[in-house]
């Protein structure tokens, strides 16, 4: 943790804390909320943790039940080196616990009060070495006793180039219930949508036009990609217009409300952070402006193809290398020696890349997604 507190003794303070917010009413909650969801970048996670401060709750990382003739051997994962700036994984795992589905990094710049959020597309081409070559297939790689989310962070250093101090993860489960909790997010789609309702067993067309998605038709939303031209890539703006509206109707809960949803959905969560970690950076997020909160995606192209060393025909996000280099090292080393390209193991399965300024800029502060309105979206597509 930079320039943060560590969780012994601060029980009493926590809950104080508490006691303030609910007692400063609706504005400073929303503050509050905003804070976390910018300090943390968990536009759904960040609500349970809420709770947690709230609540004065122990942190949700519980060791698990191993086979003690199998012992878990952690893999060695890069953190941050510089005091003003940390880094997030944030995942949203399957039913399995084998593949990630969503997977963010935050860049939280506590220097400069700025936080830029990147956005992995699950079908992300990582290498032969994995079962299907997709990144979303790398926390499952390290089998039933392996160091699941270390192997994950460790992959994230060498073919992302970025280090990680951090990770919260969500499984879908809890994803469902943490949308039903509230009441459902409503969204306006820019187009028609045939999703899966994993809970009833059907599929369902929504859109276009106000929809309201309970749990399970959001899980259908937040993992669909088959009606989108750009595949993972339309999944990725499908998901930050899914993270706005919640964000949205977050902001416009109560603290009563925000804490009665987080005694419903905490326990689907795990972290390495103490809650006093987390109360630390949600008070150096206390100036956070959601203009100073900007979205990137990788740049890049779906792609379908055998790649070397596999087997099997699949859908693949493939990333232009040289324009990836150049977003990271301009949006996400503020502190840091700029990567060049033999630093990272990341390859494409192009032979092909537009050059910079070729392809159209796809970055949102957050307040943009908040206020964009479908025929935007539309546009987009």
């Amino acid at each position: 943790m930079k320039n943060g507190k560590g969780a012994a003794g601060e029980t009493e303070d926590i809950f104080s804390e508490s006691t303030n917010v609910k007692s400063k009413g609706k504005r400073n909650v929303k503050r509050i909320v905003v804070n976390v969801l910018a300090s943390i970048m968990l536009v759904f996670c960040s609500l349970v943790l809420t709770g947690m401060l709230m609540l004065n709750v122990r942190p949700i990382e519980e060791p698990e039940v191993r086979d003690p003739e199998r012992p878990t051997v952690q893999v060695p994962v890069e953190k941050s080196t510089h005091g003003d700036v940390s880094y997030f994984l944030v995942i949203g795992h399957d039913y399995s616990d084998n593949l990630t589905d969503i997977m963010m990094v935050l860049c939280f710049d506590h220097g400069k009060n700025k936080a830029s959020i990147l956005q992995i597309p699950r079908d992300t081409y990582i290498g032969s070495d994995v079962v299907t070559g997709k990144v979303n297939a790398v926390y499952g790689s390290a089998g039933e006793y392996g160091d699941k989310i270390g192997t994950l962070m460790a992959r994230i250093n060498t073919h992302f180039g970025l280090p990680i101090d951090h990770y919260i993860s969500i499984n879908i489960e809890g994803f469902r219930y943490l949308v039903d909790a509230v009441d459902g997010v409503t969204v306006d789609l820019p187009q028609k949508l045939t999703v899966q309702d994993s809970v009833h067993k059907e599929v369902v067309t929504i859109g276009p036009g106000v929809v309201e998605l309970d749990g399970a038709l959001a899980e259908g939303f937040v993992r669909h990609r088959s009606s989108y031209i750009e595949g993972d890539v339309g999944r990725i703006k499908a998901q930050r217009l899914f993270f706005a509206a919640f964000a949205e109707k977050m902001l416009n809960m109560s603290g009563s409300q925000l804490i009665s949803v987080a005694t419903t959905c905490f326990n689907q969560v795990k972290t390495d952070l103490t809650v006093g970690e987390m109360l630390s950076y949600v008070n150096e997020a206390e100036e956070l402006e959601l203009e100073n909160i900007s979205i990137f995606s990788i740049p890049g192209q779906g792609y379908d193809t055998v790649p070397p060393g596999l087997y099997e025909r699949l859908s693949y996000f493939s990333v232009y290398k040289g324009l990836y280099l150049n977003l990271i090292n301009k949006h996400f080393l503020p502190y840091s020696d700029k990567k060049q390209s033999n630093e990272i193991e990341l390859s494409s399965l192009m032979e092909w890349e537009p050059e910079e300024g070729q392809l159209e800029d796809d970055s949102a502060d957050f307040s943009d997604i908040l206020t964009e309105s479908p025929d935007d979206a539309q546009a987009d597509e």
